[in-house]
């Protein structure tokens, strides 16, 4: 009997050990095998993967939840794509527009400039000044600016390798906070030069116009004494 009871028990075991197994292969196949994949997926978008897609293999909630996550895949491709997309047009008017942008971070440090702005400020990439370095000698100061309205500028004039400079200097947020400064500059040099030639245009002109104005206002003068005499 209790070999007949101990063979019945082992039997028992042994079966329950297999169905075990059998129901470990199958967790393994329809629950295992598509997290894993999950995994590996989030593994390759993480990396700038987004083309390959899960094969959704059921309707069941692992079957739902990779349907979802190959849609949210798409979408962040679409959106990363449309980003980017927005980012080349920024850049590439900022490369050819003609006036001169640098950003500055709120230390100061420059976080993108232009060539324009590489070129008018004399700016090596090999060794970038600071905000404070780079506006020394005109009175301004990143605490100053921070405290302009969104949509408020202020203005510096500055002279350098023999060009003049107009600054236009205004915060930029992230968040409603201030995250740094852009400056934006514009070389007029050739309208200081037209503006200088016309001051200098008038006071020539006053001063030829004063000598025959004096000369006519003597004689008449005289003209008018020598009226009145024969009066």
């Amino acid at each position: 009997v209790i070999s007949n009871i101990f063979s019945i028990m082992l039997s028992s075991m042994l079966m329950a050990l297999g169905i075990s197994f059998l129901f470990a292969l199958l967790l393994s196949k329809t629950i295992l095998a598509p997290i894993k994949s999950l995994t590996q997926k989030s593994k390759r978008i993480a990396s700038g993967d987004f083309e390959s897609e899960i094969e959704v293999n059921g309707s069941d909630e692992i079957g739902k939840l990779t349907e979802t996550f190959n849609q949210m895949a798409h979408e962040l491709k679409n959106t990363l794509n449309a980003i980017q997309g927005e980012k080349d047009k920024v850049e590439t008017i900022l490369r050819y527009m003609t006036d001169g942008i640098v950003a500055f971070d709120k230390t100061g440090n420059i976080i993108h400039i232009n060539p324009i702005a590489r070129k008018l400020m004399d700016i090596s990439m090999d060794n970038l000044p600071t905000f404070d370095k780079l506006f020394a000698d005109i009175d301004i100061t990143i605490t100053q600016i921070s405290y302009l309205g969104h949509y408020e500028s202020t203005e510096r004039k500055m002279s350098i390798n023999n060009s003049e400079l107009s600054i236009y200097f205004a915060p930029f947020k992230n968040n409603k906070k201030i995250s740094g400064i852009v400056a934006v500059i514009q070389d007029i040099t050739e309208q200081q030069r037209l503006e200088n030639s016309r001051r200098e245009f008038v006071a020539n002109v006053s001063h030829e116009l004063r000598t025959p104005l004096t000369t006519v206002k003597s004689y008449t003068e005289t003209l008018m004494e020598i009226s009145e005499d024969d009066d």
